[in-house]
This record gives C-alpha cells, structure tokens and sequence, in this order.
C-alpha cells in the first residue's frame, strides 16, 4: 500500500451532485429503470448524503502496487508536489 486518502467530506457534495442529476433527470431515469428503481436511488442518495453529512459512513481511497519482479513499486515514495500532487 501507498498512500491513502479519505474522502468523506468530497462525497457529500458528490452525493448532492447525483440526487440533483437524478432529480432533474428524473423522467429519463424512471423510463430507463422503472419508478420503484428510481425511487430507491433517492431514497439511497438522501441517506448517504445525511449519513456522510453527520460524519457516520466514510469512503477511504487506496494505492496499492503489485511491486515488479526486482522487488520495486515503480512509484516514487510521494506523488510530485506532496502528498496532494500527481504520481509520476
């Protein structure tokens, strides 16, 4: 393993994004999945959102490499920039 990542807070604004996109998307939503579908998404997406909100359900992101046969990750030891930056 590399490095790791919480994402909690972005998710909340994630999960907004998806609940207005399948609000104003609705129609197009329900004729593809059905209404009781797309009723559970909403239900879903409100859930998450107020779960990740109140700081009760998370998502962490991973990096992890399957080192080479010599034994080297191909990686440097932190992204360029920090820990905030991008792997070469």
């Amino acid at each position: 393993m590399r490095a790791t990542a919480s994402l909690r807070e972005h998710y909340v604004h994630t999960i907004a994004a998806w609940a207005r996109t399948l609000e104003e998307r609705w129609k197009e939503f329900t004729e593809l999945a059905g209404a009781e579908t797309a009723r559970v998404w909403r239900l879903y997406l409100a859930g998450g959102g107020l779960a990740f909100a109140e700081r009760r359900m998370g998502v962490d992101q991973i990096l992890a490499v399957r080192p080479l046969d010599e034994g080297e990750a191909g990686l440097g030891p932190v992204p360029h920039g920090g820990h905030d930056g991008e792997w070469p």
